[in-house]
């Protein structure tokens, strides 16, 4: 698309899977700081918090309708939006982007996003001692609290069998937790176990809804693959994939076999003690020493993004 002075670039920012609006940090500032220094208009802009649970297709319509509004409330002749997504809000990003063309969406930016799933080494690496947890939590059907409580904070068998109240939305089971509840679930759809999630003692619903979320996790490959292949040869999309890498080489994401991608970025962060801080640090620099890198490369990201380079 040809680049007019007259136009917005309204650059959104979106949190995952059980982030909230302190998840970037001083991102939002130190891009408009770069960016605004140049003679384009850009708007930069944090998605407000919502709930990462239930159906991800709502996640996408959710923000689809949100994102509409934002464009009219601009009121400017030409707006092109870019979205950057952290986490599973970078699948969201790219559904939204290939579902509603008549959003002026021209980029999407994925941050540490899983398209094809989590790393093997973010289910065994510091997690593995909770999968056997989750996998039992899961079968015998727990209340939610319990479930958090074990996974969470370790607790004692004792707690886990008094604890009866569910978890509110607002409690943190994070990936850690997800982690192993993910890889648990897979074994729970073999067994039939998450056929019978309805039928679960009160607070079960909080984490079917939350697995709702991330269960494109643990679908086919195929899907997964797909979903990909799309967004990153679509001609209408300019599309760009971020991805943590600590000591060792470890990784939070699966990344495609093969050849190197144009499309595909390292974030080498050596502060990181394992992959889910580096996931969760990804925006600080007192977490990732990496961050001032991860800033430039977004900076020219938007920067030809604006120039139509």
């Amino acid at each position: 698309m040809p680049v007019d002075r007259l136009t917005t670039f309204l650059v959104i920012l979106i949190h995952g899977f059980k982030g909230d609006a302190d998840t970037f940090g001083s991102l939002a500032a130190d891009l408009a700081r770069a960016v605004n220094d140049d003679d384009s208009t850009y708007v930069i802009e944090t998605y407000p918090a919502y709930e990462t649970r239930g159906s991800l297709a709502n996640a996408v319509e959710n923000l689809g309708n949100w994102l509409s509004r934002r464009v009219a409330e601009l009121n400017e002749s030409i707006v092109r939006v870019c979205l950057l997504g952290h986490s599973m809000a970078g699948i969201v990003a790219s559904d939204l982007a290939l579902s509603q063309t008549d959003l002026p969406i021209d980029i999407v930016i994925a941050l540490d996003s899983p398209f094809l799933g989590l790393s093997p080494n973010t289910l065994t690496n510091k997690v593995g001692d909770l999968y056997e947890q989750g996998k039992s939590l899961l079968e015998q059907g727990l209340a939610a609290h319990a479930l958090g409580q074990r996974l969470v904070r370790n607790a004692t068998k004792a707690d886990v069998n008094q604890a009866t109240t569910p978890i509110s939305s607002s409690a943190v089971l994070g990936w850690k937790g997800v982690s192993a509840l993910v890889a648990a679930s897979a074994t729970a759809l073999a067994g039939g176990v998450y056929s019978q999630r309805e039928r679960i003692v009160t607070g079960q619903t909080w984490v079917t809804e939350h697995l709702e979320f991330v269960s494109c996790l643990t679908g086919e490959r195929a899907a997964l693959r797909d979903r990909l292949a799309r967004i990153c040869t679509n001609e209408r999309i300019r599309f760009a994939w971020y991805y943590t890498v600590i000591d060792g080489g470890r990784r939070f994401c699966t990344l495609p076999d093969g050849r190197a991608h144009t499309w595909l970025h390292a974030v080498r962060n050596l502060k990181a003690r394992d992959e889910i801080a580096a996931h969760r640090g990804m925006f600080s620099p007192d977490t990732n020493d990496g961050y001032t890198t991860l800033l430039h490369d977004l900076v020219a990201e938007l920067q030809g993004y604006g120039t139509g380079e």
